[in-house]
This record gives C-alpha cells, sequence and structure tokens, in this order.
C-alpha cells in the first residue's frame, strides 16, 4: 500500500507523549554530527525526539539516517549530563543487518560501536562481561535475540538503555522477541527509567488486519507513535529550491502501465517433463515454481527457467562418482527410490532429450555435455547458461511469449540503445529464480547486445558477510 494511503488511519491512532526534556537544541547536536539530512529527514528527527515515534518510510528513503542522528543526539546528551551511564542499542533481525548497521553507525558518529550475535558465545557471558560490555561501547548493535536473552538472563537491564531502536518493526508481533522486550521488560520499567523508542519500517502492514488496525497494533505494540511523510510533496518543494542554482535535481518517478498478463497456457517443454519426469525432485520443484514465472516473465521465460534448472541438475550428476554414471543403464523404468542415483540419472537423460526437442540449438552447450554421463572421465561443472547468449533471438520471434511487464521493460531498454555507455541500472524483483531468468531473457534477445546484464543476490551476506558486486565491473 502507498504511504498516502496509511495518512487517514495515522490521525486517529492514540500518541504516546514521551516528550524529552533536554537543554540541547536539535540543530545543534546535528552540527556537531556532521550529517547533512534532507528536509523531511530533519522533520522526522524532531518528530522523534518529542515522543516514541516509528517511522515508515519507503526502503531506501533514509529511515537508517534519522535513527544515526537521533543516536548521535543522545549520546551527546549523556555526555553532557552526570547522572547514570547508559547507552545507545539498535536491534536488527539478522546477523548480516547487524554489522552492517554498526559500520553505518560507526562511519556517521562519533561514537564507539560494538556489534553482538549470537555466534559470539553470548550466552556464557555472566554479569561482569555485560558490564564490561556496556562500559567500553557508546552504541550496542546486535540481534534482537541476544538483547532478550541478556535481560531475562538478568545481566542486563532495561533501564540503562536510553535509545532503544527497533529495525524493521513490523515485526512486533506474537511472540517475536521485539515484543517480548516491551512486554515483560519495557512495560514493567518505571516510566522516568524507560529508553526512548525508535522504531522504522517500510510497511506496517500485516496481511491479517487492516491497514488502520496494523498501524494501531504496532504503535500499542512499541508504545510509540507512526510518523511518515509525503516524499512527492517533498521532492517538488526542494527541486522549486534550487530552480535556476547549480545543484542538480533530484532522481524523478515515471510510471509505466502495462496489461495484466493473458492466461498462458503451460508450455509444451513443461507438460513433456511432467509426464516422463514427473517424479525427480528438480522436476517438482520447477512444476511448483512455473506457473509463477508464467505470470511473472511469460512461457519464454519458463522454458529458460528449465533450462537453469536442467542445467543445475546436469552439473550435479556429473559430479557424482563416475559408477554410478555408468550404470544408468541398469536403472529400472519402474523404480520408485525418490533417491536413488541411477534414477535420477535416467530421469535427467529424459529431461535433456525432452529439452533439446523442444529448444533446439539453444541446448547445444547441454547435448554435448549430456555425453559424457555414459564415461569414466572426469566430467568438469557444465558452464553458466548465460553462455547461451550465442544464440541470440530477435524481440519480434518471442515478443508474444514474454509477458506485458517483461516487454515494457524491454521497450524501456531499448531506449538507451544509441547510448549504451549512458544505460546504468537497477531491476528489482521479488524473486531469486526472478532475477537470474530476467538477465537471462535479456541477454538471449537480439536488440540487447547493448546491455551487459548480471544479477545481485544476497544470499553470500549470510556466509561471508559481503556481496558480490557486479556493478561495479561496469554491468
Amino acid at each position: 500500500m502507498h504511504l498516502g494511503m496509511l495518512e487517514a488511519h495515522l490521525d486517529a491512532a492514540s500518541v504516546m507523549d514521551t516528550t524529552l526534556a533536554t537543554d540541547t537544541e536539535p540543530a545543534t547536536a546535528l552540527e556537531k554530527s556532521g550529517l547533512t539530512p534532507r528536509d523531511y529527514q530533519l522533520a522526522l528527527f524532531h518528530q522523534a525526539l518529542r515522543s516514541n515515534s516509528i517511522v515508515m518510510l519507503e526502503t531506501g528513503t533514509g529511515k537508517t539516517l534519522v535513527a544515526v542522528m537521533l543516536i548521535e543526539w543522545f549520546a551527546q546528551r549523556a555526555a553532557a549530563g552526570s547522572g547514570r551511564r547508559k547507552v545507545r542499542v539498535f536491534l536488527n533481525n539478522t546477523v548480516a543487518l547487524v554489522h552492517q548497521q554498526a559500520r553505518v553507525i560507526g562511519d556517521n558518529t562519533a561514537q564507539t560501536v560494538h556489534a553482538y550475535v549470537g555466534a559470539m558465545g553470548l550466552d556464557e557471558w555472566d554479569e561482569t562481561a555485560w558490564t564490561r560490555t556496556w562500559a567500553r561501547a557508546d552504541v550496542l548493535v546486535m540481534t534482537h535475540q541476544v538483547l532478550l536473552n541478556a535481560l531475562r538472563s538478568g545481566h542486563a537491564r532495561i533501564s540503562d538503555i536510553d535509545l532503544l531502536v527497533f529495525d524493521e518493526a513490523h515485526h512486533a508481533r506474537g511472540s517475536h522477541p521485539y515484543m517480548l522486550i516491551m512486554r515483560e521488560f519495557y512495560d514493567h520499567c518505571a516510566p522516568h527509567d524507560r529508553p526512548h523508542i525508535f522504531g522504522m519500517t517500510a510497511s506496517p502492514l500485516n496481511a491479517h488486519q487492516s491497514a488502520q488496525a496494523s498501524v494501531h497494533h504496532l504503535q500499542a505494540s512499541l508504545d510509540a507513535s507512526m510518523c511518515t511523510v509525503d516524499l512527492t510533496a517533498d521532492q517538488s518543494s526542494r527541486s522549486k529550491q534550487i530552480a535556476g542554482s547549480d545543484q542538480a535535481a533530484g532522481p524523478s518517478a515515471v510510471c509505466y502501465e502495462y496489461a495484466l498478463p493473458p492466461a498462458f497456457a503451460p508450455t509444451p517443454l513443461t507438460t513433456a517433463l511432467e509426464a516422463a519426469c514427473g517424479s525427480a525432485k528438480v522436476v517438482v520443484r520447477g512444476l511448483r515454481t512455473a506457473p509463477v514465472i508464467l505470470a511473472l516473465l511469460g512461457p519464454f521465460g519458463v522454458d529458460q527457467m528449465w533450462l537453469y534448472y536442467l542445467r543445475q541438475w546436469h552439473r550435479a550428476a556429473a559430479l557424482r562418482p563416475a559408477p554410478s554414471r555408468n550404470a544408468v543403464a541398469s536403472a529400472l523404468p519402474d523404480a520408485t527410490a525418490a533417491d536413488d542415483p541411477l534414477l535420477d540419472i535416467a530421469y535427467l537423460k529424459s529431461a535433456l532429450e525432452l529439452a533439446r526437442a523442444h529448444c533446439g540449438a539453444l541446448l547445444d552447450a547441454v547435448s554435448d555435455n549430456e555425453q559424457m554421463l555414459a564415461t569414466e572421465t572426469v566430467v568438469h561443472p557444465v558452464p553458466q547458461l548465460r553462455a547461451l547468449g550465442l544464440h541470440r533471438r530477435p524481440w519480434a520471434d518471442v515478443r508474444a511469449q514474454l509477458s506485458p511487464q517483461v516487454n515494457r521493460l524491454l521497450g524501456i531498454l531499448l531506449q538507451w540503445r544509441d547510448r549504451p555507455t549512458e544505460l546504468r541500472g537497477i531491476v528489482f524483483v521479488g524473486r531469486r529464480i526472478t532475477v537470474v531468468l530476467l538477465a537471462y531473457v535479456v541477454t538471449l534477445i537480439a536488440e540487447f547486445d547493448f546491455v551487459r546484464a548480471d544479477v545481485l543476490l544476497g544470499a553470500a551476506l549470510k556466509q561471508s558477510g559481503s556481496i558480490d558486486r557486479p556493478i561495479r565491473s561496469g554491468s
């Protein structure tokens, strides 16, 4: 739901007044921090100082910067005071976000920032260790469960926190740690000793509640009031301010309309694979995904999905020990063991033959490697699917097999054909498989040979704390 559609519900929501009494002007704190917020971020900062607040802004519009300003402001107030030492705590839902946000806060404030996750063995810490941690850091960034465990063990006290930030605050429901921290500890803390609450969310909506009920529920959960801004008005205001100046205008938004996808029938390859190999794990997985890809990308995208899955399947089979591959011929057609490697390879051979029959030259690279399955030689991993870009097809040949939104996207990209060096873009989608397939679709169409498309997936964050950035290489 668009932000503006929620504003009517915000007027009726209860506002918990926890106004701060302080001698430091907000503007002074911002000057000391060296941050340069936009007007709407400054307005949200002032609102968040006056009362517990949940900021609702779309992803990428700078909610974290408001939190950083609050952290710096509270830290400066604490440094100027003489009361009991308190810290700021920034809570996240994932380990990757803990490290990311800790870097952001450390880079943009003058505070000592420490990151804490469960893998550090924090459950073994005693009260002395936690007290030492409290004394060394100004800002603690951690997963929600780390703080909940520390509070429940008695090693940490919520009264020792002056600012408590909830990232992705819409998770504060049911038995989520956000909710448990608030109900088990915040509610039982004396009002004058409670931390100031600041939440951030891109959408407070819940599928099981109306918009108004969702907003009220989240406000009650975090004892805070919801606030947002009209970024469209803010953009218009900024454009007027910089008119005639040397500053460049901010980005503009353009909306493109497209028709709803037609009722595409399952592709012939889908039907053939279901009939011949419907019990194979890879085919079962593909049959679950195919209807989604059919609506999002169209039949051409579905066939690319099958080629992608078959290539992964072939690679896994090719890396098995040679004896398992050589015995393919002995696999009985009526075998039923789902995990039988012989049956799996038999299904794979059948699937490759079907794909070759339906996709022709597009599967040449796979058919060559498929011959290796019957040998004892070491089989190397097959090439990436993008190698199939050598068999580009005219857009006119596949346009009817693409969804309306994909054709609209291609039409937009085509505007850069005569000036390809100016093209830099990011396309956001909701599914990992769609990311991969959309890049392949663009690569396979002849008119878009000027586009260097690649994928950017966040899965690597869980493993190494970083992600591959093909954009740096010009993609």
